[in-house]
């Protein structure tokens, strides 16, 4: 007989969103190791993947109140009630931890029943958002089960989490109080967990990074290039003003276009579910001022398998992670690009997403600041291209590591050794 446990996340498939991925994966691995996944789930992203779904087990349950989709929620500032719903928005800021504790706090019963009901003594709250962990705690302390944090981002020390003084300290202690009542705590980079250490170091801390799961790949393991004469790169996820924004590589590849070093038969570049920011006007300034629309394409958003069919046929994929502010964070795409073992151009300061570039030696390492050193980096790429050494110039060391199977695998382990 299966074991039971509770996931409390944001959101599930068909919804799509940040750390979808991370949680689908571990339903699907857990069930092979003999674990039954009740998930519970707020589903308040606009996006829909059908795709996703093909990777949950028969076996998991999944709780949802009736949710509005998405094109009505898309449509509902057009309605008599507009103004109502923006000024209820602007009302969510003031939250705490953050806008959806309101969902959480109305799923807190329903997680109760199917406690009491699946006999589930074990817990497991994903963040963010931070209400999951709120939802995590309560139910915890209401029903008596274990508790596990899975942080895919810091709390306190997120550089997302821009605030005042008094709500800062209202999160210090609310993390101070969620974290001393869990039995395990989740950091998904090493990075994170030893700031968790040196902050708790009476908590039981391990780590469990994002992965990649070869069946969602089309092709073997390969290194080949693209048949294409010009050096191909792809941004493949959305970018973010502070922490994630193409700038500086846009003013590179710019200069580099007006110095007649790269043309579009020599470089081309694709951004995919960029997001709002491709339509902000400094991007479209950046893009009008060097004239890169033949260089630079811009992709709206595509569901999970179309991106993975860009990205395989693709010579170098770009990771960005700008801010010195997240240090302790990797973004998810990186170990799939891990997986596909092309060059990954990283545009990051030091912190957690240069060292795991430079400890797999998968890629060249740039100051996401560094204008001169991009275009250095880009030249270099181009040309071990044109010299055929594009695919054997890096070694992608140890990164079976980042299996999905072997990290769900990880996380049964400790489940087992809390029941």
């Amino acid at each position: 007989m299966k074991k039971q446990i509770l996931l409390l996340t944001g959101n599930f498939p068909p919804f799509s969103g940040s750390g979808v991925h991370r949680i689908v994966k571990l339903v699907k691995y857990l069930d092979v190791f003999d674990w039954e996944c009740h998930i519970l789930t707020m589903d308040y992203s606009d996006i829909i993947d059908f795709s996703v779904e093909k990777d949950i087990p028969k076996s998991t349950k999944i709780y949802r109140k009736k949710t509005t989709p998405p094109d009505e929620k898309r449509n509902s500032k057009k309605n008599h009630l507009w103004l109502a719903q923006v000024i209820f928005n602007r009302l969510n800021r003031c939250f705490i931890p953050d806008k959806y504790i309101f969902k959480m706090l109305r799923r807190v019963p329903i997680a109760k029943r199917i406690i009491s009901e699946k006999k589930i003594n074990v817990i497991l709250a994903s963040s963010p958002p931070l209400s999951t962990l709120i939802g995590g705690f309560l139910l915890s302390k209401i029903a008596g089960s274990k508790l596990i944090l899975d942080f895919r981002d810091p709390w306190t020390k997120n550089p997302n989490l821009n605030i005042g003084h008094f709500r800062c300290f209202i999160h210090i202690l609310l993390e101070k109080i969620v974290v001393s009542a869990s039995s395990v705590i989740i950091a998904n980079t090493k990075e994170l967990a030893h700031v968790f250490s040196r902050e708790y170091p009476k908590a039981k801390i391990i780590t469990i990074p994002n992965g990649f799961d070869p069946d969602d790949f089309h092709c073997s393991i390969s290194k080949k290039c693209s048949s294409n004469r010009s050096l191909t790169i792809i941004h493949a996820g959305e970018f973010y003003p502070e922490i994630r924004n193409p700038y500086t590589l846009m003013i590179a590849i710019g200069q580099l276009f007006e110095e007649g070093r790269v043309n579009s038969d020599l470089l081309r570049v694709n951004f995919v579910g960029g997001g709002e920011l491709v339509e902000e006007e400094e991007f479209l300034r950046i893009m009008r001022q060097y004239s890169l629309g033949s260089i630079i394409k811009v992709q709206n958003y595509l569901p999970h398998q179309l991106v993975v069919k860009e990205m395989e046929k693709t010579d170098v994929l770009l990771l960005m992670q700008n801010s010195r502010k997240a240090y302790l964070q990797i973004p998810a795409k990186a170990y799939e690009y891990l997986f596909l073992k092309k060059p990954i151009l990283t545009l990051a300061p030091t912190g957690a997403t240069a060292n795991l570039i430079k400890e797999t030696n998968s890629g060249l390492v740039v100051d996401p600041e560094d204008v001169i050193s991009i275009k250095e980096a880009i030249i270099k790429l181009i040309k071990f291209k044109k010299n055929g050494i594009l695919s054997d110039s890096f070694k992608f060391s140890n990164i079976e590591q980042f299996h999905r199977k072997a990290l769900a695998e990880k996380l049964a382990n400790v489940l087992s050794g809390l029941t």
